[in-house]
């Protein structure tokens, strides 16, 4: 067979038969191929399995790192509150004025009694907190410290030292405390205390066992005088609720003048405020505007000084002087708490001033409202009877008659003789108002007798300067010229509410120079309240100067833009020059502040009548008809009704 065949042949079979060689090497190629496969599978778990152990690792890694920072924070943390704690401790201990009572040294028989050093403390400490609550001074009160009850046993380590006793030597070292200390001992006829501020040569008080609340309450009282002088001599003065006897006052204004000449400004601005009440309590008001001013001098934001001030000048009758200081008390305190005053009086006398402020330029809604927010308040002295007894004149004052009747009977009875006396000068101020002349001159007596025997030192000064004035006027609308001139002629010309009650006596007398003399006087003595402008213009118009009329009453609503009683008045003017279409505007603008008032309903129906609103009018005459009217005015709503 041939090469040829044989090849033909093999390549007819697909292929030449494999030899032995190149199965070996087949197989050979197989189990590498087979190891190699293993090998890389061996490698991939490997490094899976590192992989795994390295985000493992890592993990560890910045959880070490996050809980290092996490402890560095911690670490930072309660450093920074360590720090914050002792800031504190040290600000505390450096800021700290309190008096520390220590336990006073006491015999043996009596601390077997019980009788123990720190008991004697404890009742040192009763009666200063009890002559501090009875204390009548709208001055923040300072703190007291027992001294032992701060002792908190917090043991450090190693030291046995408590956090009490930590606190104890800061406020030694930096604080400003006054510690009181004392003895009690036996002598041959009994007993004694002796109390001292720090090292001083302290007071000792005598008696026996049986004297010893006494001899306490004298050892306080002597503390309380060295440590807190103008408290204790506001104590003195009215704590105990009466005006003290000759011999405690001398004492009282040593202690005053004292402090003026050796304080430091606050105190000696205090110590005039001292003087001011002593001074007013006395019926010598001139004195205690003097004082008050004193005391503005020294502290210009004084808001007690400014309260005094417009107190006293107020009952004086010195309107200008009254409002400016009512000004700058309510600016006072829009401005910030006055840091001198107790959070509860500054909330009381900023409602009180405010609503004085309003009164004092005709705003009576406001001052019904500053009122209400008073009486809402914690009752400070008497200030929820005052504010009550406001509420009730500033509705009278509103012309609300049947206001102020309703708000009068929501009185309790009078418990003492100066709320009684109070109530009764207010009913007859209503009465004044609202033009019951008869009730005013019937009341006189009463008022005058009230008033004699609940404050007789400042009776006379409220009598002849406030009461008598207008008691006068009300003479003269009843017919009695000859005794309301007698009455007028006996009060002073540095008087405002005098001046203008001459003004209107004089108007009723139809002596209208003389009318034009006195309000022009009043004016002068009071430019800013609005009063005087307002009648001035009502006795023009009553001359028939309806020009000049209309001119004052303008004057009077620049003055005080919400008094109702000029724009009321201003549209009668407009009504007797025939201009009803304008009077109409004034009678609807007097009606926002005083919507309650009889008189202006008629006046206003009156208005309409005329301009032709016929039917508005009889809403304006129905209106008036349920509302106090005087006579006079009821028989002209009558009148007007019936001609409809």
């Amino acid at each position: 067979m041939t090469d040829d065949t044989e090849n033909d042949r093999r390549d007819a079979r697909g292929g030449s038969a494999p030899g032995a060689t190149d199965i070996s090497m087949a197989e050979d190629l197989r189990l590498f191929l087979r190891e190699q496969t293993k090998l890389a599978r061996l490698q991939a778990e490997q490094l899976e399995q590192e992989g795994g152990l390295t985000r493992w690792s890592f993990r560890l890694k910045h959880m070490g790192e996050a809980l290092g920072v996490a402890f560095r924070l911690t670490i930072a943390l309660v450093v920074f509150a360590v720090a914050v704690l002792i800031g504190g401790a040290l600000w505390s201990a450096a800021h700290d004025n309190g008096l520390v009572i220590e336990a006073f040294s006491v015999p043996s028989d009596l601390a077997a009694r019980g009788l123990t050093g720190q008991v004697f403390a404890s009742q040192m400490l009763d009666k200063l907190a009890a002559m501090q609550r009875a204390t009548a001074s709208a001055r923040s009160p300072s703190s007291y410290t027992n001294e032992w009850g701060n002792d908190i046993k917090v043991q450090i380590p190693d030291t046995g030292v408590s956090v009490g006793e930590v606190n104890r030597y800061l406020r030694n070292w930096l604080g400003h405390e006054t510690h009181i200390t004392g003895e009690v001992y036996r002598t041959a006829d009994g007993i004694a205390i002796t109390a001292r501020e720090s090292d001083g040569a302290g007071a000792t008080f005598f008696g026996h066992d049986a004297d010893l609340d006494k001899l306490i309450q004298q050892a306080a009282e002597s503390v309380y005088k060295d440590t807190q002088p103008y408290r204790y001599a506001a104590y003195v003065s009215f704590g105990l609720g009466v005006v003290p006897d000759v011999g405690r006052i001398g004492e009282v204004k040593k202690i005053y003048d004292r402090l003026i000449v050796e304080g430091p400004p606050r105190e000696r601005a205090w110590a005039y405020i001292g003087l001011a009440n002593l001074a007013a309590a006395n019926g010598n008001l001139e004195d205690a505007v003097a004082y008050s001013g004193n005391a503005i001098a020294i502290m210009p934001d004084m808001a007690l000084g400014y309260v005094n001030l417009e107190s006293n000048a107020k009952t004086l009758g010195h309107a200008q002087q009254a409002l400016d200081a009512a000004r700058a008390v309510v600016r006072t305190f829009e401005r910030k708490q006055p840091e001198d005053l107790s959070a509860r009086s500054s909330a009381v006398l900023d409602a009180d001033e405010h609503a004085n402020l309003a009164g004092y330029v005709g705003d009576y809604d406001q001052s019904l409202r500053w009122s209400a927010k008073e009486a809402g308040l914690p009752e400070y002295g008497s200030s929820v009877e005052t504010a009550r007894e406001t509420m009730a004149n500033a509705l009278a004052q509103l012309h609300d008659g049947g206001g102020a009747s309703a708000a009068w009977k929501l009185f309790e009875p009078a418990t003492d003789p100066q709320t009684a006396a109070n109530r009764l000068g207010d009913r007859m101020l209503e009465d004044f108002v609202l033009e019951r002349w008869g009730a005013v001159v019937l009341r006189q007596k009463a008022f005058e007798s009230s008033f004699d025997n609940a404050i007789a030192p400042l009776a006379k000064i409220i009598e002849v300067r406030q009461e008598r004035p207008a008691v006068a006027y009300a003479k003269a609308r009843v017919g009695d010229i000859a005794g309301a001139d007698a009455l007028i002629g006996r009060t002073p010309l540095d008087c405002y509410p005098c001046l203008r009650f001459r003004g209107l006596i004089d108007m009723v007398k139809k002596n209208w120079g003389g009318a034009d003399y006195w309000f022009a006087r009043a004016v002068d003595e009071a430019p800013d309240p609005p009063f005087a402008y307002a009648e001035w213009g009502q006795m023009l118009l009553a001359k028939g100067d309806f020009e000049s009329a209309i001119a004052k009453f303008r004057e009077a609503n620049a003055k005080s833009p919400h008094f109702a009683d000029p724009l009321e008045q201003w549209g009668e003017a407009l009504i007797a020059e025939n201009r009803s279409d304008l009077a109409i505007a004034k009678f609807s603008e007097a009606n926002a502040y005083a919507p309650h008032w009889g008189r202006l309903h008629l006046k206003w129906g009156e208005a309409l009548d005329y301009a032709g609103h016929h039917d508005e009018a009889r809403q304006q005459y129905a209106a008036a008809s349920s509302m106090e009217l005087t006579p006079r005015d009821r028989a002209m709503l009558d009148e007007r009704m019936r001609s409809q």
